[in-house]
């Protein structure tokens, strides 16, 4: 009776044991991660149904969160640019991103790197 392979095979090989559970600061990334898309689901959702209700696609962008808090500089180069053309335009790019897809791509970009991160440790 001694010889008999026990009915949990799949841990025998020492190599392929329990995985060790994540570091707390993996699971914080990952809720965070799986918050923030959730989230930027959850808007991206609501502005497809109000512009179905309305026609007005008129969305919050990432300029109307942060352009407040820039400095009057920044926001005078924004306006108009006297130099470097080629970073101002990505700049406004960037700002003209509408912030529930900002939200869901970080989202998912903090999933991806908390998943990345738990491979590379293991």
């Amino acid at each position: 009776m001694a010889d008999v392979a026990p009915h949990n095979t799949r841990f025998l090989d020492p190599s392929r044991a329990r995985p060790e559970a994540p570091t707390p600061w993996a699971r914080i990334v990952r809720m965070a991660g799986a918050t923030l898309f959730a989230v930027g689901l959850a808007m991206g959702c609501y502005a497809t149904i109000h512009w179905l209700q309305t026609g007005d696609g008129g969305t919050a962008v990432v300029y109307d969160v942060v352009g407040a808090q820039l400095p009057p500089d920044v926001r005078a180069w924004i306006a108009d640019p006297d130099s470097w053309r080629g970073l101002h335009m990505l700049v406004v790019w960037f700002l003209d991103i509408p912030l529930y897809a900002s939200a869901a791509i970080g989202g998912f970009l903090l999933l991806l790197s908390a998943a990345a991160a738990e491979k590379r440790i293991r």
